[in-house]
């Protein structure tokens, strides 16, 4: 937690949660942050269906620029119910707790892994060794930036069908598809008037584009 807050706190972008304080509250360490009334972007988009999906896109992308390329931060847990929505419906990237430095995460080797909250979000390098070994426990290697992109095609196809991607699958099962190079159904789950256009279909496949160097 103490972590978290270290990388989370300094953080100062228009589009990123402010964190306030940490404080003990019964003999736990909580951490003071605004309340957003609408909830996550999920849950906001269910009671507001054709709010203007882009517009959280691109306020989450701006975000997720600014903790790349002027923080030096990976956030490594981009999805849907890490996006806060304001009173005034302005998307806030939240939840730093698998998040890294940059410099930190060229630093780990390959052998280095630990345990990870959304596999349905997770870039294939991340977990190529648990696709080959079922009876291991999820394991991924330390995120980083490009795996933040892979996660952002995913947060994408989250807001526009209702649904993270492999939704229902198991984690092996995730893993398998993924270092297969396969990609999640375009088809099937949609919001009511909305839908995942080519160009944003495009974006979606070039986020989820197996080399890492080639997504955008």
């Amino acid at each position: 937690l103490l972590r978290e807050l270290n990388r989370w706190q300094p953080l100062d972008h228009r589009h990123i949660l402010p964190l306030y304080a940490v404080c003990r509250m019964r003999g736990r360490l909580t951490l003071v942050m605004p309340f957003m009334e609408n909830g996550d972007a999920c849950h906001f988009l269910q009671l507001n269906p054709h709010w203007d999906i882009k517009k959280i896109l691109v306020e989450t992308a701006q975000a997720v620029d600014y903790i790349h390329n002027t923080a030096g931060v990976v956030h490594g847990d981009i999805k849907g119910a890490n996006i806060l929505i304001s009173a005034t419906g302005t998307a806030l990237l939240s939840d730093f707790g698998l998040g890294t430095t940059i410099a930190a995460a060229k630093d780990i080797t390959e052998p280095s892994i630990r345990y990870a909250r959304t596999a349905q979000f997770s870039a294939p390098e991340l977990f190529a060794d648990t696709a080959a070994n079922p009876d291991e426990p999820f394991r991924i290697r330390s995120k980083t930036t490009m795996s933040d992109v892979f996660a952002f095609g995913a947060l994408i196809y989250e807001l526009y069908t209702g649904a993270p991607p492999w939704a229902g699958m198991s984690d092996h099962v995730i893993a398998l598809n993924l270092c297969r190079g396969s990609m999640p159904d375009r088809r099937g789950y949609t919001r009511t008037g909305q839908e995942i256009t080519d160009s944003l279909w495009d974006l979606c496949e070039r986020c989820w584009r197996s080399a890492p160097m080639e997504r955008p």
